[in-house]
């Protein structure tokens, strides 16, 4: 899954496990509970870049804004 609230840069020859999830935005949460969470918005947690020549393992979460370096290996689960 890739999801991005304003900026996702994926570079060349990176490689994806299976059940990957790569995001940049999340849900607000206002700890109102009167409020349904789908109307509270969505959170923009800056660029994320997976650079290139990665390999990113099975049931690997990237999350908020961040670089994943040249070559790095995000290990499964």
């Amino acid at each position: 899954v890739l999801s991005s609230g304003t900026y996702l840069e994926i570079g060349a020859y990176t490689i994806f496990g299976p059940n990957v999830y790569v995001s940049s935005a999340s849900h607000e949460y206002e700890g109102n509970h009167a409020k349904p969470i789908m109307m509270c918005g969505i959170r923009d947690q800056g660029r994320l870049v997976v650079e290139e020549n990665c390999w990113l393992g099975m049931n690997a979460v990237v999350d908020g804004g961040l670089t994943v370096g040249r070559g790095s290996v995000v290990g499964a689960n």
